[in-house]
């Protein structure tokens, strides 16, 4: 399934993202 795998890879990168950024606010 290349296809699935190419739309949620971005969304589990964004997720990623997200999620550090949250967590550098509450450390900071």
């Amino acid at each position: 399934m290349p296809i699935l795998e190419a739309t949620s890879m971005p969304t589990i990168f964004c997720w990623n993202i997200s999620t550090w950024q949250h967590s550098i606010k509450l450390s900071s």
